[in-house]
């Protein structure tokens, strides 16, 4: 009895230790596997805080980057508008020193002011001046005008010097086509004035004319491109400014040049301004008048592919 009892305390003691001993096994098992999931989150956590610091070097440097582009856009900005501002005062300069140039942006407003004033007939609108010259003003001084500066600096090699200065040529026809827009738009705020519109009328009168002298210059300007010299310009410029000048004008006195002159901006312009009332702003006027530039646009972009400002 007593030796059953001894083998059954060793059992029991036997078991007991291997009890303990699988509890210190898993225990150190879990100790180990806390451990490796403690080390897992850290490499875990110090990649996230790498790759957030990665996101943010990144975007800190796409920052710097757009930043520096917007510069450089500024920058570029900058210095082509001070390079057409550069081309705008030098047309002011030369146009003081070249009398033909300025009498073609003084005659036609003098012209009608003085007839407005000296001259009255039975039947005759008040307007009748200002609206007849104001058509041949905008016909032929923007073209005439610009053929003649573009082929003057090309014969004299001023062109060439600005060019060489760094001025690209879309500059320079952007700076000289500027000028002349806004000189020929106070002449065509003079003929609203001494027509005497007011508000809404002399608004319209003008935006019209603002109309004509763009595609005057877009004519202008390709003549100047495609000439060789100032002569040739204005030999070119002259035949196709007396069309555009005195189509209108004649067409007043015959109906079969008036059928033709229809297709032409500049009678078209002559219709507009000589009823200014909403009801004559009809869309085929303007239909005529966009299909013009759009048509001497493209003789634009043709001349300056094929002729440049060499």
């Amino acid at each position: 009895m007593k030796i059953g009892r001894d083998v059954n305390t060793y059992r029991d003691v036997k078991t007991s230790r291997k009890v303990e001993t699988n509890r210190d096994v898993e225990t150190n098992i879990n100790v180990e596997t806390n451990r490796d999931v403690e080390t897992n989150t850290e490499v875990e956590t110090n990649r996230s805080v790498k790759t957030n610091r990665n996101v943010e070097t990144n975007r800190s440097v796409k920052t710097n980057s757009n930043v520096e582009s917007n510069k450089h856009m500024e920058t570029d900005r900058s210095v082509k508008t001070r390079r057409i501002m550069a081309v705008f005062k030098k047309q002011i300069y030369d146009t003081l020193k070249n009398k033909t140039v300025l009498i073609q942006f003084i005659m036609f407003p003098l012209m009608a002011l003085v007839m407005t004033n000296t001259i009255s007939a039975n039947g005759l609108p008040a307007t009748y001046f200002v609206t007849l010259f104001a058509t041949m003003y905008v016909g032929m001084a923007p073209m005439t005008s610009i053929a003649s500066i573009i082929a003057e600096e090309k014969e004299n090699n001023t062109l060439r010097v600005l060019l060489m200065s760094n001025v690209k040529p879309t500059e320079y026809l952007i700076g000289v086509g500027i000028y002349i827009f806004g000189i020929c738009s106070v002449g065509a705020v003079a003929f609203g004035l001494i027509g005497g519109f007011v508000g809404g009328v002399f608004i319209r009168f003008v935006l019209v004319l603002m109309v004509g002298i763009i595609t005057s210059i877009l004519i202008g300007s390709a003549i100047g491109m495609m000439a060789k010299n100032q002569m040739g310009a204005t030999s070119i410029a002259i035949p196709i400014m007396m069309v555009f000048s005195f189509l209108p004008m004649i067409s007043m006195f015959n109906e079969s040049v008036g059928r033709f002159s229809k297709i032409i901006y500049t009678q078209q312009i002559n219709y507009l301004v000589s009823d200014l009332s909403v009801g004559n702003f009809r869309w085929d006027r303007f239909a005529i008048i966009g299909g013009n530039m759009v048509l001497y646009l493209g003789i634009f972009v043709y001349a300056y592919r094929k002729k440049g400002l060499e």
